[in-house]
């Protein structure tokens, strides 16, 4: 858990050398070097599906995330218990943002037609409860040689231990069986083929 800085209110200097108003080093490292370090290297977490995801027609499904973390600077998320949660330990306001490609359509078999949606919520304690933060729900129509993809953020304020999680949802035309999430995993947006959840502080809230 971080400590954020209380910004003084700083008067003249006089004088005086003794004055209480004359900053001292460990007044300038904490109310100048520690928020900059705040601002330029915010709390964050960053996480990534470890395997395909297999999920069920029409129910919204808990994403967990088993893999290494890419990064966690705040002891945010655990992959051995409560796998599906983004906590924070330093209040404030996140930004949180939820990424997924879809299985996608080859040479000869397209990607199957019908709705695909993802949602972010808060505290839903495991069930698509909860606040919802986000969401996006889109209609893919059968195509071949195509992926099919969800994204969404936005804005949350957490207090302490408060966490957010991630949630998917299909309802593919005349298909009755399951299908996998995509997971080749890449960093840039623009390239198809990996789920991502992520969580950074933004600020200290109103």
């Amino acid at each position: 858990m971080a400590t954020i800085p209380t910004p003084k209110t700083w008067e003249d200097i006089d004088d005086d050398p003794d004055s209480p108003d004359k900053p001292t080093a460990a007044e300038f490292n904490e109310q100048i070097k520690d928020i900059i370090n705040l601002v330029t290297h915010p709390k964050r977490c960053m996480v990534k599906h470890g395997s395909d995801a297999v999920i069920q027609k029409d129910t919204w499904t808990l994403l967990t995330w088993t893999a290494a973390d890419d990064a966690d600077t705040d002891d945010m998320h655990s992959t051995s218990s409560n796998q599906s949660r983004l906590v924070a330990k330093t209040a404030g306001v996140y930004h949180v943002h939820l990424m997924v490609i879809w299985q996608s359509g080859g040479v000869t078999v397209a990607i199957p037609a019908g709705v695909r949606g993802i949602q972010i919520r808060k505290n839903s304690g495991g069930t698509a409860g909860g606040t919802e933060i986000c969401s996006d729900r889109r209609r893919a129509g059968d195509k071949l040689n195509s992926h099919m993809g969800n994204s969404c953020s936005g804005f949350v304020e957490m207090a302490e231990n408060d966490y957010v999680e991630a949630y998917v949802r299909h309802g593919q035309d005349n298909i009755n069986f399951p299908i996998p999430i995509d997971d080749e995993v890449d960093v840039l947006h623009s390239t198809a083929g990996f789920v991502r959840f992520s969580a950074v502080w933004a600020g200290t809230g109103v």
